[in-house]
């Protein structure tokens, strides 16, 4: 009898254990990081993101319910992966290095050309100027990317510096 009991005891303490090990269901997949994407129309995806921006200018989105999808920069607006920001124009991603109130420092974080579609029309689009890893400011209030080069440096930030009374003093 008290075999039995021992047997049931420790067949109750194994079943147990067993059970009270964590079941993780929010692991990151190998390849991916946490995140999320911004829509054109300004929907908000949070899930898993596993970034090809430098090999294919795209990134594999995994939602919560394990639907994969591949975006490219002409589909998103932002991609923020772990602390990482990213903005999508001109067919190519651009990291967020700094961001001002008047104007943005970003790098250019893909390279890629590629079909859009017009309706039904295909249409060759490429990724704007630059080469991989080239420096961009955008101005806030136009939008507009320009490429920051060593020879137009100087030329550049003073025209987008130019309403800036605290830079123009120390000049």
């Amino acid at each position: 009898m008290k075999r039995l009991l021992l047997t049931a005891l420790f067949f109750l303490l194994a079943f147990i254990v067993l059970n009270a090990q964590p079941h993780n269901k929010k692991t990151i997949p190998e390849g991916f990081a946490a995140g999320f994407v911004v829509t054109p129309d300004n929907a908000t995806l949070e899930g898993h993101i596993k970034s090809n921006m430098k090999k294919n200018g795209e990134i594999i989105f995994l939602s919560p319910d394990g639907k994969k999808t591949k975006y490219n920069a002409l589909q998103l607006s932002a991609v923020t992966i772990d602390n990482n920001h990213f903005i999508g124009a001109n067919n190519a991603f651009y990291k967020i290095v700094t961001d001002g109130l008047k104007i943005k420092l970003l790098r250019k974080a893909s390279q890629s050309s590629g079909i859009a579609y017009n309706g039904s029309e295909p249409i060759a689009v490429n990724s704007g100027e630059g080469a991989y890893d080239d420096y961009f400011i955008q101005t806030v209030s136009t939008e507009k990317l320009q490429l920051v080069s060593k020879k137009d440096f100087q030329k550049i930030f003073a025209s987008a510096c130019a309403d800036c009374t605290i830079l123009a003093d120390e000049s």
